[in-house]
């Protein structure tokens, strides 16, 4: 990890896992203390609408995953692709071997044994081989648990279909504050890295359960500066929800945190970022 990178009055702590931000969050949950269902409290839960657990599952939760809503998360997966298949945009690059469609009369005429070419369909992105998502997570004390569950699950069923498509993909979270004076900080978690094998019961909770926000990174944000602390409102109101820097790799798809339980259609917004990364026609 990397702690408290200060560029003037903008403060950035960076995790390359997330046991490494539950274990670094549950360091101050001694002084987070047990009166925390104030801040937006009433709209999170763990196992179902009516569960009040006490807030220190949500370390457990980050290290072994939630599964609560998996079985949503993958039948969206399923039910995209199975709408989409016909849609998959394909680039059709020639490929010589000894059997194909077409004869390479060039190579023919010089002996060329694989002389043949056929052009068979290979799935490309515009982000190239492997993908980058950084996925902004700060929301308001007002967005309820079912606006956060319900694109935690678009997000866990993109990153399942990118898996299924055998692209590499590269997830991070992001949970910026803007706070007084122009000072802000944020948090930046890998959720998964390229080489790992993806693990849907973590990545759901780290995008969909509300603990993630509302209990690690509230508690996480106690190892700030103490003019962060100040500036920031830390423990008190945590400031305002800030922009995610854009400053990964080019080619990175940034999702913003909007929708709502009433209007938001997580298989519209799976279509737009696919069509985003080049695997749907436009």
């Amino acid at each position: 990890m990397k702690l408290n990178e200060i560029t003037g009055t903008y403060c950035r702590s960076t995790f390359y896992s997330l046991t490494e931000f539950a274990e670094y969050a549950e360091s101050f949950a001694g002084q987070y203390g047990s009166d925390v269902y104030h801040y937006g409290m009433d709209y999170w839960y763990f196992g179902s609408d009516d569960t009040r657990d006490d807030y220190r599952d949500a370390f457990k939760m980050a290290r072994e995953g939630w599964d609560y809503h998996l079985e949503t998360a993958l039948a969206l997966t399923d039910q995209v692709i199975e709408t989409l298949k016909d849609e998959t945009r394909d680039d059709f690059r020639p490929r010589w071997d000894f059997t194909g469609s077409q004869v390479d009369i060039g190579a023919y005429l010089t002996g060329e044994p694989e002389c043949m070419i056929d052009y068979p369909p290979t799935e490309i992105t515009k982000a190239g081989r492997v993908i980058t998502l950084c996925v902004a997570l700060s929301v308001s004390s007002s967005m309820s648990s079912d606006e956060m569950v319900r694109r935690g699950v678009m997000v866990t069923a993109l990153a399942e279909m990118l898996s299924q498509r055998g692209l590499n993909t590269e997830i991070w979270v992001d949970i910026s504050y803007d706070g007084n004076a122009r000072y802000s900080h944020s948090q930046r978690v890998l959720i998964k890295g390229t080489n790992d094998v993806i693990d849907n019961s973590r990545i759901l909770y780290a995008f969909a359960n509300p603990s993630m926000f509302r209990v690690l990174s509230f508690a996480a944000a106690l190892g700030l500066p103490d003019n962060w602390i100040r500036m920031c409102g830390v423990g008190n109101t945590y400031g305002t929800v800030g922009t995610t820097k854009r400053d990964l790799e080019e080619g990175t798809l940034y999702l913003g945190t909007r929708g709502s339980a009433r209007s938001f259609d997580m298989a519209a917004e799976l279509r737009s970022h696919l069509k985003t990364l080049g695997l749907l026609e436009d």
